[in-house]
């Protein structure tokens, strides 16, 4: 079963059109301590059940997921790094030991080598600069969500989404791109296969 996300989160959650904002976009925040997409529209926030959406349940882990960006890959926004091969899990476990190193790293600035970090986690930096968005993602990738999502315990504009550490995966071949949580809003150009 192929559709947009936007179709997917109406057809099998029951969101009305008043949950996306000008029809296309739906707030990915936390409510509580779970990740999930928000509403936008006063209306649907006065019932609860149609104000929030686990991404847990819109992306169950028994099932596998196949989202496509091809119709507006620039609404994605990727981590200036990947890792090279491995499973999901082995992926997120690099993502987690490379972000520990990070934060206890007290290299100078002006000697700190990314290179290095992003090696010792077993990571490669980005990709090459003549591959564009539009060549990653014009097909379907495998998804995974299954993972701890960092809550911030302070709200910036609105939104406790903010950590760095909030993204989901998506492989092409055997590259995993570690995806930032955000890049889910754009409901409507998102397309959803299980």
């Amino acid at each position: 079963m192929e559709m947009t996300l936007k179709e997917y989160l109406i057809k099998f959650f029951g969101a009305k059109e008043s949950f996306f904002e000008n029809g296309i976009k739906s707030k990915v925040d936390f409510k509580g301590r779970n990740l999930g997409f928000v509403s936008s529209s006063l209306l649907s926030k006065i019932s609860i059940s149609k104000s929030f959406i686990p991404l847990d349940k819109v992306f169950p882990s028994k099932k596998k997921i196949y989202l496509s960006y091809k119709s507006n890959p620039n609404h994605c926004r990727l981590c200036g790094f990947t890792s090279p091969n491995g499973t999901f899990k082995e992926a997120v476990i690099k993502f987690d030991k490379y972000q520990l190193d990070l934060k206890h790293d007290e290299t100078p600035e002006d000697d700190f080598d990314e290179d290095k970090l992003l090696k010792k986690n077993k990571l490669t930096p980005g990709f090459a600069n003549d591959v564009t968005l539009n060549d990653i993602f014009s097909g379907w990738h495998e998804a995974y969500f299954h993972h701890d999502y960092e809550y911030s315990d302070f709200e910036i504009m609105g939104s406790h989404n903010l950590s760095n550490k909030n993204h989901f995966l998506l492989k092409k071949g055997k590259r995993i791109f570690y995806i930032n949580t955000d890049s889910l809003e754009y409901v409507d150009f998102i397309g959803i296969k299980i």
